[in-house]
Order: structure tokens, then sequence, then C-alpha cells
């Protein structure tokens, strides 16, 4: 995830969505290329890398991010294609859903 610290909790980074003014979390696979999409946005220093594991993320989104109603996972470090980006969302239920079940049977 990318956040910044507001006031001693963590904000996470929300990018805004073509179709009015939904937001979506942006989550990355790697270190790597949370840092790659950092870089190629003009976001300011107080921004950064925050490696997160799946039980504190569904607690993110399950509690103090439940207005978070898309994650987009991966999305490109150039300015985003609406429709590429579009393609990729995942609702945050399912999103939760997948963070919970990943590793059982």
């Amino acid at each position: 995830m990318i956040s910044r610290r507001e006031k001693g909790a963590p904000e996470l980074l929300r990018i805004s969505l073509r179709a009015g003014n939904e937001k979506a979390l942006p989550v990355f696979s790697s270190e790597m290329l949370a840092r790659g999409f950092l870089r190629s946005g003009d976001l300011g220093p107080e921004w950064s890398v925050r490696e997160s594991h799946n039980g504190e993320l569904a607690s993110l989104l399950l509690g103090p991010y439940t207005d978070v109603m898309w994650v987009l996972p991966n999305p490109l470090p150039e300015p985003l294609a609406a429709e590429d980006a579009l393609l990729n969302l995942l609702d945050r239920g399912r999103f939760v859903s997948l963070l919970l079940n990943r590793g059982r049977g």
C-alpha cells in the first residue's frame, strides 16, 4: 500500500475513478511495483510504501476504511488508462474474502 501519517494513524492512498466521486484503494503485490507507482505520481514526500499482510489489510477495509468500495490491484505507474483500470477493479467485499481465504485448502 501507499500511505502517509496523519495525526498518528496512517492514511491510505486512494485514487479517483472516472465515474463519479468513487475512489479505489491501490494495492500492490510487491514493494517494487508500489515504489514505481509512487515515483511516477507527483504525490509529495509525505507518501511512502507500507507493507501490509492479509489480516491487517482486511482489518483496515472492514474497520476504518469501510468507505472504500473498490480495490485496484497493481495499477500501472503511468497515468491510469481508465478503461484498463476499471477492468481490474475488485469490490471491497470480494477482495476481503480473497484475503481471508488465501492459504486455505
